[in-house]
């Protein structure tokens, strides 16, 4: 886990993978997340670990954290980032980006922050309500099949 004070959004696996394999890529300075460009990102605040991180819950599918920041800037998560993260900042929603090509990030402000990280990823939801339509459709069958032979 680190703190970064400034964040570089492109657009992209390709061009993550091509600014983290530069010579000039700081990844204790910066951090190259994947996103639309377009998008604003926190102002670029250079400079060393911000406060302080403390770990409340690590499971395999949800990541709890107390999150003291001096100033805004990037949490990252040195766990695999992969598609099905959300995450949480004092209970609002917030994006997580695929962070230096492998990894998790997500923006914080600053002060004192509750961090939430958890694993629903789309596939678990679709699957879920697909086997709940399932059940359904078999008890709707078989009330119709005992009331026809009633």
């Amino acid at each position: 886990m680190r703190w970064v004070g400034c964040g570089r959004i492109v657009a992209g696996g390709n061009a993550a993978l091509e600014a983290v394999r530069s010579l000039s890529f700081d990844p204790d300075g910066e951090v190259i997340l994947e996103g639309d460009p377009a998008e604003p990102a926190l102002p670029c605040i250079p400079g060393g670990a911000p406060g302080s991180v403390q770990i409340l819950e690590d499971n395999p599918g949800r990541i709890v954290l107390d999150v003291q920041a001096e100033r805004p800037g990037w949490l990252l998560l040195s766990d695999t980032w992969y598609p099905g993260w959300k995450a949480t900042v004092d209970g609002e929603n917030r994006p997580v980006y695929r962070a230096d090509y492998l990894f998790r990030g997500v923006a914080l402000d600053a002060g004192q922050q509750r961090v939430v990280f958890e694993y629903r990823p789309v596939s678990f939801t679709m699957g879920l309500l697909l086997g709940l339509a399932a059940l359904a459709a078999t008890i709707c069958f078989l009330v119709v099949v005992r009331s026809r032979r009633a």
